[in-house]
């Protein structure tokens, strides 16, 4: 009679992400290296800025999965900040503004870099909010990436949502900002503090 090999059950791997962030409270702050410009879909420049800093938490942790959810940005401020007509404008996203955090998550790694992708999600239907006479627009659903090397959160783009309600001009929402959602780009980074370690091993 033949007999059959046993089965042997697969091993599934396991992703493990892992947080080292020096800081006992577990917040960080960022600041922008340089000038921080948004762009829309077709290139127009919506609003630069001289200075954006944020700040929120991003604790030390290890969790499983293949994405991981790493911490919050509580508050983002950009001033001064100009729009391309030269008014003056500002970048806000803090709870004591009525916009909520925005949620990171951690969607890609590579080793070789120690970089991190991450997406960012807003937690009400606004999140971070540009502010002008003649422009107001907010935006979430962002793609960053965060390297441990450098320290650098940079943003590469985002999904815009105009206001539609009357700007202080009279106008509504924002030129070039489509009412259905924008995808808006950045140029730019920010220098994370303190020096954060994200890391993923699979096995």
């Amino acid at each position: 009679m033949a007999l059959s090999a046993p089965a042997i059950a697969a091993h599934a791997a396991t992703t493990t992400w892992k947080v080292v962030n020096p800081a006992a409270d577990g917040k960080y702050t960022t600041a922008s290296t340089g000038t921080v410009t948004i762009k829309n879909q077709a290139g127009a420049t919506l609003l630069t800025c001289t200075s954006v800093q944020q700040w929120g938490q991003l604790a030390s942790r290890t969790v499983t999965g293949a994405t991981a959810s790493l911490g919050t940005a509580d508050g983002t401020v950009g001033s001064p900040c100009t729009r391309p007509g030269g008014s003056t404008a500002v970048i806000l996203g803090t709870l004591a503004a009525g916009v909520g955090p925005i949620y990171y998550t951690a969607t890609g790694y590579n080793a070789a870099t120690g970089t991190t992708t991450l997406s960012g999600a807003q937690s009400s239907p606004y999140g971070i909010t540009i502010f002008a006479d003649d422009c107001r627009f907010s935006f979430g659903k962002i793609t960053a990436s965060y390297d441990n090397a450098t320290q650098i959160l940079k943003y590469g783009s985002a999904v815009a949502t105009p206001f539609a309600t009357a700007n202080n001009d009279g106008s509504v929402g924002c030129a070039g900002v489509r009412a259905s959602g924008e995808t808006i780009t950045f140029t730019g980074e920010f220098k994370v503090s303190p020096a954060i370690k994200i890391t993923r091993t699979t096995g």
